[in-house]
């Protein structure tokens, strides 16, 4: 039977950037210093094996909401309960991605712009703000990566 990791990335404040499960856990946190946003931030992982991956899936889901990492967008639970900090936080992690410069299939430009619009148009209906809300504003609710990790 194949293991199933589920991790946790920390940075060196000790503050979850991300929760994932894989089966290859050396290649994913391979992958995600390459190509992920936070990679290069991560300073620690923590990690659990399940032998179910069905378990395994459900206990990342289960810290994605505990934990609320700020680099997974899945796992969030359902968008009316996110707060302004929410879409934040998934805003700038797809607009993050975006500046990578990575390739289909791994990042598709066209589409991360088609999301980020969505957000923002729904966070303008849901939080009452009039004409079009500009990425700058919700910036502001989140500290830049550079700012969360010590020097």
């Amino acid at each position: 039977m194949t293991t199933t990791h589920v991790y946790r990335c920390y940075d060196q404040g000790g503050t979850c950037l991300y929760v994932g499960a894989t089966r290859n856990l050396e290649q994913r946190l391979v992958t995600h210093e390459l190509n992920s946003p936070w990679g290069s931030s991560s300073a620690a992982v923590e990690v659990t094996d399940h032998e179910d991956w069905h378990q395994a899936h459900q206990v990342e889901f289960d810290e994605i909401a505990r934990l609320r990492p700020r680099w997974n967008i899945q796992g969030r639970g359902h968008r009316s309960t996110w707060q302004l900090s929410d879409y934040a936080e998934v805003i700038l992690s797809v607009h993050a991605r975006r500046g990578l410069g990575m390739a289909p299939p791994y990042y598709d430009a066209h589409n991360a712009d088609r999301k980020i619009e969505r957000l923002l148009n729904e966070v303008a209906r849901r939080f009452g703000r009039v004409g079009r809300l500009m990425a700058a504003d919700l910036a502001a609710c989140v500290p830049p990566v550079a700012e969360q990790v010590s020097a």
